[in-house]
């Protein structure tokens, strides 16, 4: 029978896979005892997962994730204000903080495909075309995620980079590069899970009842958005010491919103697939040119100092 059919090729492909179909699992009289779209359910889910993970994800070292319950938009908020001590006079009362608040939003989106397999797809599966099924899939959401992280990132709108924001250097013709805050410390971007599951998930179920065949589909809860703007530096400068100095005293000069020194150091060096030679000579020592005296020592002081990621 065509479930029994279905049944075998996965318990191969589950086999493969580290799980354990027994024939059992198919009675005498060819009936399937359990549901063939949870075997396909069960063993697509690893392949799908193990296809995402094969997509680029530079996105991971340079935002904060969060988990989310729901698709409401979320606040995140940072306190602001006056909280400098004040002397206290003998006899003299605390004087109140003052104390206002910045926000930043971000919220889950639904994201998926359909994918059919007909009653001949499986018959004649010479191609894989099961096996490929869910792999495509699972590249499908992570070049998803990706489209939808860079965009952000690079989206122009809002004056995120700006000069009034005291992180974008303003001329420039190149590539431009970035240097950016450990996201730990504080990410200037911020990407949120449905329950915090941040990988995708594929279900796959019978067609319907006048079509032969299976339906398998793939969703991924997810949502990105640029939080801090004193976490990043842009720059359209070509990519040299010089161009990384000017870029790292912006980072140096930052003060909180209540005029403070912030004392952040940028962690991560992040340019584009143009500048990656340039980034990796500089991030090994090399970089200057030049006759080194005494006075003037020829030494790359950002040797070693950024993650560089392209």
């Amino acid at each position: 029978t065509d479930a029994m059919l279905v049944s075998r090729h996965f318990a191969r492909t589950a086999n493969l896979s580290g799980l354990s179909l027994e024939a059992a699992d198919v009675n005498a009289s060819g009936l399937s005892t359990i549901s063939v779209a949870g075997i396909l359910s069960n063993v697509a889910n690893k392949q799908l997962k193990a296809a995402y993970d094969s997509i680029e994800s530079v996105w991971r070292q340079v935002c904060e994730t969060r988990s989310v319950r729901d698709f409401k938009t979320i606040t995140s908020y940072s306190l602001t204000g006056d909280a400098t001590f004040q002397r206290l006079a003998p006899g003299g009362e605390l004087l109140h903080a003052i104390v206002g608040e910045a926000s930043f939003s971000n919220k889950a989106e639904t994201y998926g495909r359909l994918m059919s397999l007909d009653r001949q797809d499986i018959y004649n599966d010479d191609l894989g075309a099961l096996r490929d099924a869910p792999r495509r899939l699972g590249l499908g959401s992570g070049r998803a995620l990706n489209n939808v992280f860079w965009t952000e990132f690079q989206e122009t709108a809002g004056n995120f980079f700006h000069a009034n924001n005291k992180n974008l250097i303003a001329s420039g013709s190149s590539s431009a590069w970035y240097l950016l805050c450990n996201p730990m410390e504080l990410a200037m971007i911020q990407v949120v899970f449905l329950n915090g599951k941040d990988t995708p998930t594929v279900e796959s179920t019978d067609a319907d009842f006048q079509q032969l065949g299976i339906q398998m589909r793939g969703y991924f809860d997810f949502g990105v958005k640029k939080q801090e703007p004193r976490a990043a530096v842009k720059s359209p400068a070509a990519l040299t010491i010089d161009a990384i100095g000017a870029a790292e005293q912006l980072f140096l000069d930052q003060v909180d919103r209540d005029g403070n020194k912030l004392a952040l150091s940028p962690a991560i060096l992040l340019t584009s697939t143009n500048n990656r030679r340039i980034a990796n000579e500089i991030h090994q020592g090399f970089g200057l040119t030049g006759v080194s005296s005494a006075k003037n020592p020829n030494v790359n002081i950002y040797a070693g100092m950024f993650k560089v990621l392209t």
